[in-house]
Order: structure tokens, then sequence, then C-alpha cells
């Protein structure tokens, strides 16, 4: 996977979070890097860009529009809605994105991945996406009540088709554990009509299709018409009957008509042979 842009990474980074995993703690820690994270001769300089609400270097940088301070985007939103106020105090404070030379200049810091058995050396362009795949990370699933850890690629997999997972019956709206819905739809007094779609019970489904599903196809007993049992009874009157009627005893005529012919020119010949 290639992530050319910071805000992709960024995106990539929440989504995968919100969507598989339930690692909460982890994904506010990897908001922010530690100063120890970094390679030792930029130590000094990271102090320049640390957050200084934190005193981390923050992976989503901000910068107050008021004080014009580096700030993690956390630290900033949690401090705005809870003070109305910056982190360093700025009312009516609002946050701006990072102007190209400054972030041209964090970028290129060399960072060391926080995962320790890993010790990868990565820039901070790169530091999002390897920390979300970095194989020495450990996931936990996001269903409730699975305990499954592991990398990222196995956690994927895992959430994937987690049997923890609570899906909702179809038939009844009920919701089951993923392992356990297969047998519920077996046993479930509920069905779904295969023509309307509706919610039924399966005890009576017979006399709902046999009676009263409005999408069952019928044969007007007059013309012999097949239509929607729905448009039999409000659309199909005695008048469009009738017209049904006239027609098809005009095909009848035409037929008639035209085998009387053939049979009068077969006659006609063998009158000329004898």
């Amino acid at each position: 996977m290639s992530i050319n842009t910071f805000d992709a990474a960024k995106e990539h980074f929440i989504s995968l979070f919100n969507e598989y995993f339930s690692d909460e703690i982890n994904y506010n820690i990897y908001q922010k890097i530690k100063i120890d994270n970094t390679i030792k001769e930029y130590h000094s300089l990271c102090e320049e860009i640390k957050c200084r609400k934190c005193y981390f270097i923050p992976l989503f940088p901000i910068i107050c529009d008021k004080c014009k301070k580096l700030f993690c985007e956390n630290c900033f939103d949690k401090s705005l809605k809870n003070t109305k106020k910056c982190p360093n105090n700025c009312e009516n404070a609002s946050k701006e994105k990072l102007n190209r030379i400054l972030f041209n200049f964090i970028n290129k810091f060399k960072f060391i991945c926080i995962h320790k058995e890993c010790g990868k050396i990565i820039s901070f362009k790169e530091y999002l996406e390897h920390i979300t795949i970095c194989s020495y990370k450990k996931f936990q699933c996001k269903y409730k009540n699975c305990k499954f850890i592991g990398g990222f690629e196995e956690c994927l997999n895992h959430s994937l088709n987690c049997g923890l997972e609570l899906k909702e019956c179809d038939f009844c709206n009920k919701s089951f554990f993923a392992y356990l819905l297969d047998k519920h739809i077996k046993k479930c007094e509920f069905t779904k009509c295969k023509y309307c779609s509706i919610q039924i019970k399966k005890s009576d489904l017979d006399e709902h299709i046999k009676n009263i599903c409005p999408m069952v196809d019928e044969i007007c007993n007059e013309c012999k018409r097949s239509m929607k049992r729905i448009n039999l009874k409000n659309n199909h009157t005695k008048e469009n009957c009738l017209q049904n009627q006239v027609e098809d005893l005009k095909k009848i005529i035409v037929e008639k008509n035209k085998k009387i012919s053939e049979l009068e020119f077969q006659n006609s010949l063998l009158k000329e042979k004898s």
C-alpha cells in the first residue's frame, strides 16, 4: 500500500481504527511521538516542534491562529471543547494547518518505530503508514467479547470473519453473534415473502402467497390475462377485460380466416387436377 500525502495517511490511519479495531488507548498514543523515538541528532530540534501542551511531537500537528504555537490536534480540540480556549489560553482560537515550509522541515526528521522489536527508522511522512501496519504492532479485535489480539494483517483478516460480530437476522431483525446466525435462521419463526419481501411468520406464508400477497401473478378468469394480484384488483376494469377479450377474438378470427383461405386454395388445386 502506498500513501502519498500526509492527509491521506492520516485518513487511512483513523479509518482503520474506526473500522476494524477497538484499540482506543493505542489510538491516542499513536497520535504523538516521544522525543526519545527520534534519532539523537534531532533531539534539540524536536524541542522546537513539540506540542506546547503535552510536550510530545504531534503526528497530527496544527497551529493556533492566535498565538501561532504548535499543538497536537487532539490537545487543541480537547482544550477548545473544555475551556473554549486554545491550550495557550487564546480565546476565539481556531486551528491552522502547517505551512509547507514547516511541514517540509519536520518531514526531514527521522524517527524510530515505537515498537522496540521493529526499530525501523522512518520519516515523519512515512510514520503514520508504518505504525498502522507494522508487523510488531498488536491490535485487538473491535468486537465486544472477542479477545483476539494479533498483528495488523492477522487482526484485519480476523475482524472480517469474527464469529463474535453482531449481525442482524434479515427475517426477525434480532441480533446474534455471527457464528450463531445460520443456526438461528433455520429456527427463526419469521421469513420473507419471495414476491413482496414482507416480513411474515413462516406459519402464515402459504396463506399469504395463496390469497393475500399483492405481487403474486394471477390470471383473469374472463380475459385470461396474467398480471400482479394488486393490478388485477385495482386496475383491471371490466372495460379493460372486455377489450382484451375482443382483441383475442379478433386474433382468432384472423387465424381462422387464414386457415379457411389455405383450405380453399388446397381445394381449388384438387379440383383442377380432377
